[in-house]
């Protein structure tokens, strides 16, 4: 994700927006009014990203303190890598990692930045704290999920950021849980799956929700809403 956003800096420099979208998101509006909002003077500089300060009593709080490295199971194998990670398990349990970097931050791997944003980001990631917390996350649990955030929020552009004036000014640990900021209408019913797979029958959900993007969708099995949400791309 990190080297996608240094390119897109690289690739797009008159862009004054970059936006992290999976295989598995959709526009739920026309994208030519999501360009025009964007564009609004009072938007230029914004930034929506999720987030809460990881914190102990926090979700996921404790990813922090005992290690994962998905990397390193791809380079040793599942079998040598169960061993590494029962030996850690072992270590951890007893010497769990309580000393961080920075203050680290949670939220959704679906976001948007401002250009500003994201320059930001990349300076605070190429400095000796964003190297040690990029060292750090490397043995860390959905890092996926916290390098983006804690990018931001140690940056120089972390007043940008939507609700940090609120919700950043809290105590660590204050919020439970990341705060709902983003573009996307994701469904997390327990009773559906992990997240909900759409389709027309959420569309009224959808548009009440007044988001611009849906999450998640499948190519068949969301045919029905894909169908009704590409005719208003066209119109």
């Amino acid at each position: 994700m990190q080297v996608l956003l240094r390119e897109a800096l690289q690739t797009y420099p008159d862009a004054h927006h970059y936006i992290f979208l999976s295989g598995q998101d959709y526009p739920a509006r026309p994208l030519t009014e999501y360009i025009e909002y964007l564009g609004r003077e009072e938007n230029r500089d914004r930034c929506w990203m999720n987030f809460y300060a990881m914190a102990p009593g926090t979700q996921f709080y404790t990813v922090l303190k005992y290690p994962r490295s998905y990397d390193l199971k791809a380079r040793l194998g599942n079998k040598v890598y169960a061993l590494v990670q029962k030996l850690w398990d072992v270590y951890y349990s007893r010497r769990p990692r309580m000393k961080y970097p920075v203050q680290f931050y949670r939220g959704s791997s679906s976001w948007v930045v401002s250009r500003e944003g994201a320059l930001a980001m990349v300076k605070f990631l190429d400095s000796n704290q964003g190297k040690a917390m990029q060292k750090f996350l490397r043995k860390t649990h959905v890092s996926d999920e916290i390098w983006g955030a804690t990018a931001l929020l140690n940056s120089s552009a972390k007043e940008h950021a939507t609700n940090w004036d609120t919700d950043g000014q809290l105590v660590p640990g204050t919020m439970k849980e990341e705060n709902k900021v983003y573009h996307h209408y994701i469904d997390w019913d327990p009773e559906r799956e992990n997240p909900a797979l759409l389709n027309s029958g959420d569309l009224e959900k959808i548009d009440a929700s007044g988001k611009w993007f849906i999450r998640k969708v499948d190519a068949e099995k969301s045919q029905d809403l894909l169908d009704i949400l590409r005719q208003r791309q066209i119109l």
